[in-house]
This record gives C-alpha cells, sequence and structure tokens, in this order.
C-alpha cells in the first residue's frame, strides 16, 4: 500500500503490515542511519532473549544483490526504539523522529481499520476502552494540579492557625501536614484500625503505607484533639 510507504534521509521505507503491526526492517534502519548491516544484526542478536525480544524483532530472510540469501529483522515501534536508542548525532535524532512520526500514522490507520472489521459490540467495548484511558490521562492531570492546589491550601490553613495562635500553632500545623501524602479518608482509617486494637505493621501492610508515618499519625493524634479544642476555645472567645 502506497500509504505505508515513507521517505526518510532520501530512502523509500515500506512499512510492512501483519496483523494489524506496523513493522519496518532491519535494512531499512541500516540504510537510513548508515550503518552496516551486518552490525545491526550483531546488536539485535546480542540482545537478551527474553518475551520482549521475542515479541518485536521477528527474524526473515531477504536476498542481497547477488541473489543470496541474507537474515534480517523485522522491527515494531518498541523494537526500533531500543534498536536506536544509542544512535546520537542532530541528523540520527531527525531520523527517529520521522520514524517514531510514520509508526503515529500508520498505527493510527491501522487502529481504524480494526474497528471498522469489528462487530457492533465490540466496537462498543474498544470505543469505552478509549474513554477509559482519556479518563485515565485526565485523572492524571487533576492529580498533579491537586498538588499545586495543596501549597495554596496550606498557606490559607496557615493564616489561619497564626491568626488565632501564633508561632506555637503553627508549628503544630506544619507538623501535621508533612504526611500530605497520606489523604485525611486513609488518616482516618489508620486511627479506626489503631483503636480496635490493630498492629502499626498490620494498618501499614492493609493500608501500604510506611509505618513510620502511620505512628508518627498516631502519636500527633492526642497532640491535634487537644490542639483543635484550643482553637475553638480562642474563637469563641473572639
Amino acid at each position: 500500500m502506497a500509504d505505508n510507504i515513507v521517505i526518510i534521509n532520501n530512502k523509500e521505507i515500506d512499512f510492512q503490515i501483519k496483523e494489524f503491526k506496523a513493522f519496518i526492517s532491519s535494512n531499512d534502519v541500516a540504510e537510513v542511519f548508515g550503518k552496516r548491516h551486518d552490525n545491526i544484526i550483531a546488536q539485535i542478536k546480542n540482545l537478551p532473549d527474553d518475551n520482549f525480544s521475542a515479541l518485536n524483532f521477528k527474524g526473515v530472510t531477504y536476498k542481497d544483490a547477488k541473489g543470496e540469501i541474507r537474515p534480517a529483522y523485522n522491527l515494531t515501534r518498541d523494537g526500533f526504539s531500543l534498536l536506536v536508542m544509542g544512535f546520537t548525532g542532530s541528523k540520527a535524532y531527525q531520523w527517529k523522529i520521522a520514524f517514531i512520526d510514520a509508526f503515529n500514522k500508520i498505527e493510527f490507520q491501522l487502529r481504524n481499520q480494526l474497528l471498522d472489521s469489528l462487530p457492533a459490540k465490540e466496537k462498543e467495548i474498544a470505543d469505552l476502552s478509549q474513554k477509559v484511558r482519556l479518563l485515565e490521562a485526565k485523572i492524571d492531570l487533576l492529580q498533579n494540579e491537586k498538588f499545586g492546589l495543596k501549597d495554596e491550601i496550606i498557606n490559607i490553613q496557615r493564616d489561619f492557625i497564626a491568626s488565632i495562635g501564633g508561632k506555637t500553632k503553627m508549628k503544630t500545623f506544619a507538623k501535621i501536614n508533612q504526611y500530605g501524602h497520606i489523604t485525611q479518608s486513609e488518616r482516618q482509617d489508620i486511627l479506626n484500625y489503631y483503636k480496635k486494637g490493630c498492629k502499626l505493621k498490620d494498618i501499614a501492610d492493609l493500608l501500604q503505607k510506611n509505618p513510620v508515618s502511620i505512628k508518627k499519625i498516631i502519636d500527633e493524634e492526642n497532640l491535634t484533639q487537644k490542639d483543635i479544642e484550643i482553637c475553638k476555645q480562642q474563637l469563641a472567645g473572639k
């Protein structure tokens, strides 16, 4: 298919399609990057003999200009990325980007072809899977925004504590907030489990949290409760 042919470094690269997956030949990689093909083959053979290599480097053969049978490999996007990782230089960088862009374009076309070939129910499942991936990306974005808002919230709370209790209360508040990676819900779970007689190690294993942080939260609970009561009394007196 013409859509599977791209020009990189003035060379015509024919992407091969098998089972809705795109592959490029090790010969093409050698030509574009100006490497000897036998060195490329040796580099691939030196990779660990594991599942990744089996999935992303498919051994094939081809006829050279003399008509002799030679070994080669078909590479997936991941196989290509691993192989050229050590290729340096500004031109090599440009060629890497060109290959990746071509993989993106062809794999996008293949996904659309695959969706068109699916029954209605499977199409619906595929669409839902895509929506899930988009939601996961949004969740990651919101998590980053949450960490950005955390400092703002702490500053507001610090101002409040300072207005009713001065530096002593600010120090106490700083101690309480240093375990911000443990959510309020998790903090409450920690205290509930502890009140039920659970051991620190068991709570840490159950919630997958640092035992030291859990111990400090429990140790500070009495201080926290006392501090809240003092704040309430001072607010009532205003």
